[in-house]
Parts: structure tokens; sequence; C-alpha cells
């Protein structure tokens, strides 16, 4: 599971979706092996980090 923070307004689901794009671009390079032989790789965007004692929106992707 990948959490990342966005700018982008997760209303914009267009504009997030293309930035999750190019986060999974990289995610093989920043961390080596996190994209290889997994049956599923699910990406979190948030717009604000997420806290224990407060629910944050996010928006999921799930990648197989």
């Amino acid at each position: 599971m990948v959490h990342y923070l966005s700018a982008i307004n997760l209303k914009d689901t267009d504009a997030i979706k293309n930035e999750n794009l190019q986060v999974r671009k990289v995610m093989g390079k920043v961390m080596p092996g996190i994209d290889k032989d997994k049956k599923y790789v699910y990406y979190d965007a948030f717009n604000e980090k997420p806290r224990y004692d407060k629910e944050v929106n996010r928006l999921r992707w799930q990648i197989n």
C-alpha cells in the first residue's frame, strides 16, 4: 500500500488519476520491488496527512 499527499483537490478525479499514473511510474525506482511479484498494489491519495483522531478523505486505486 502506497500513501501519498496531493496538492490536487480529490474531487478533481481526472487530475488525481493523471497524478497517480505519474506516481506509479516512479515507485519502482524509489522503492525497488514494490511493483514486482505482487497480486495487488493499493495507492491512496490524501489532501491532508492522516491522523489517528480525525478521519480524512482519500481516493484509493487498486492496481493488479
